[in-house]
């Protein structure tokens, strides 16, 4: 998923003839529907993002697991480039690079964690 001008995007994954992935989107949430609460803790911070998930086709039922990884953007001290990219799950290369948007968009199951769901 990506941010795009009107919210939150749901992407497709497809593949160009030189093997090179591309994304497509098919769905978008009004970001006036995601709502973000965080607390400052010692050592960084707790957050709690939510969104419909029903508007990107996700009906997850209590009890089950789905894979997935959460990350975030840490702008430098004046806030006008990117300084870091931290993921929940995701540790590889891809997931830590800042000004090269191929890796950036890289999409990587393989590293998601699961999260059960409540």
């Amino acid at each position: 998923m990506g941010r795009g001008s009107g919210g939150i995007r749901r992407r497709g994954i497809g593949q160009n003839e030189r093997g090179r992935r591309h994304y497509t989107s098919d769905l978008s949430v009004n970001s006036a529907d995601v709502k973000l609460t965080y607390e400052k803790v010692d050592g960084g911070f707790n957050a709690i993002v939510s969104l419909p998930l029903g508007k990107l086709g996700l009906i997850p039922k209590p009890g089950t697991t789905q894979r997935l990884d959460v990350g975030y953007i840490f702008g430098n001290e004046t806030g006008n480039t990117t300084a870091t990219r931290v993921s929940w799950s995701n540790h590889s290369f891809s997931s830590g690079v800042t000004q090269d948007v191929p890796n950036e968009a890289r999409l990587e199951p393989a590293q998601w964690g699961e999260a059960v769901v409540e």
